[in-house]
């Protein structure tokens, strides 16, 4: 009977480590796109068209996934831990963030160009 307890606790732990590593690749992954397009827009531009081309592959893939485990003849009745709804969000969501991302550049310029104007010394009167 003790051994039956300590494998859901371990099994609880295992899936709040889990969560917890993925969350911290998301951030991580994330953090170093926008580091990369402020920094290195050109190598961004050459990372970003491929990598909206597989996250629009995967989108389609997930959601095969889904209808064929949900609905399908592979189907146990139970329900999927992520519905198209959540599925569509997160993609829209990267799909907007990516896109973001590609214009940043246009909008730092401007905020550059009016801190460069506030950060010069008045010209003294000759």
């Amino acid at each position: 009977m003790a051994q039956l307890s300590t494998l859901g606790i371990v099994a609880t732990l295992f899936d709040f480590m889990i969560e917890a590593i993925v969350s911290g690749l998301v951030l991580a992954s994330v953090s170093g796109l926008a580091f990369l397009s402020y920094k290195h827009h050109g190598g961004y531009k050459l990372l970003s068209r491929p990598l909206k081309w597989v996250w629009l592959a995967a989108f389609v893939g997930f959601n095969g996934y889904i209808i064929g485990f949900s609905d399908g003849k592979y189907s146990n009745g139970k329900p999927m831990l992520f519905s198209f709804g959540w599925v569509l969000a997160g993609f829209a969501g990267f799909w907007l963030f990516i896109g973001l991302l590609d214009f940043l550049p246009e909008i730092t310029h401007q905020d550059r160009k009016n801190n460069a104007d506030k950060d010069k010394p008045p010209k003294p009167d000759a």
